[in-house]
């Protein structure tokens, strides 16, 4: 190919990759609008927890906050049920590091027996992989199962299931 006709593609190209401004304004104005949908509700839920409870009660729930209608309750009540909330966040690092782990290794044992066409089972077990990745078997079977297996209570309940 020719300088030339490299330099004529490069310009259609450009050409055609070119944003008119007006353009450019309209998407500018929709991804601010996205981005406010996204932030105004997270402002929104501070605003709501440094204002006092009794002036929800009476007002409402409102967007402004005064320095009369300012309390630190709802922050000193978190800090003294800190114990709690820590366990609860070392419980869901352990469900997902224990459960990842098990499913990357779980995921590759299986992979690996699936991808040997010579396997005698491949069929029957490629079945026996897919149909409960499509239909789910619900609430009460999963409940079954961690109750039958004795796990009631225990981290194991919510990582053997899935």
């Amino acid at each position: 190919m020719s300088k030339t006709s490299a330099k004529g593609l490069n310009d259609n190209a450009k050409r055609l990759n070119r944003i008119k401004p007006a353009t450019n304004v309209i998407f500018n104005v929709i991804f601010i609008l996205l981005a406010l949908a996204c932030l105004l509700p997270i402002v929104f839920t501070f605003v709501i927890s440094i204002t006092d409870e009794k002036v929800i009660r009476t007002q409402g729930y409102q967007f402004y906050v005064t320095a009369k209608t300012v309390s630190t309750s709802a922050y000193k009540y978190l800090w003294t049920q800190r114990t709690t909330i820590l366990r609860a966040l070392w419980v869901s690092v352990e469900v997902t590091v224990i459960g990842t782990v098990l499913g990357v290794i779980l995921t590759c044992l299986m992979g690996y027996v699936l991808s040997r066409r010579e396997h005698k089972l491949n069929g029957f077990l490629t079945i026996m992989v897919f149909i409960p990745m499509i239909f789910n078997g619900g609430l009460i079977p999963s409940y079954m199962v961690v109750s039958t297996l004795g796990q009631l209570g225990s981290i194991w309940a919510l990582v053997l299931p899935s």
